[in-house]
């Protein structure tokens, strides 16, 4: 007997029904590593795989990364902008809100150099791996991610 190929299978189990009540993951307000604790813990494959399937369904997960929202409509070339507010969060990093409204923070160490201000030209490009960088003014870039 021959392998089903993966999208098969996961069809074959949609057309059957509802999940059995154990392949559902927790509620969405869980954290994510509980929710993939539980479906850890299935031992019939199929049930297993519904269930981390099931996870990227949930209300509220979107399967289109906010960075592509944040970004030019065109895609080319970076976002250049003007900065609304910065401030350092409680872990030490800075927060950037940019005047067309998305919310940015820092995800490395690096310094900033100065502090930045309301109104300071702020330019941020992709990176690498789906990774994105931030410059203030002529100040070197920081790696960031989007918060909304």
């Amino acid at each position: 007997m021959s392998k089903l190929p993966k999208k098969l299978h996961l069809l074959l189990l949609l057309a059957a029904g509802p999940l059995p009540a154990q392949a559902m993951p927790l509620q969405a307000s869980a954290p994510l590593s509980d929710q993939l604790k539980h479906c850890r813990t299935l031992t019939e494959t199929p049930a297993r795989l519904a269930c981390y399937d099931a996870m990227t369904l949930l209300p509220g997960r979107s399967r289109d990364p906010a960075p592509r929202r944040v970004l030019n409509e065109d895609r080319e070339g970076p976002l250049t902008t003007t900065l609304r507010t910065a401030s350092v969060g409680g872990d030490g990093r800075w927060v950037f809100t940019l005047a067309q409204g998305g919310r940015w923070t820092q995800t490395d160490d690096a310094p900033l150099g100065r502090r930045p201000n309301p109104g300071d030209a702020v330019e941020v490009r992709s990176g690498a791996l789906g990774s994105f960088r931030l410059k203030v003014k002529s100040g070197p870039s920081i790696k960031v991610r989007p918060l909304d």
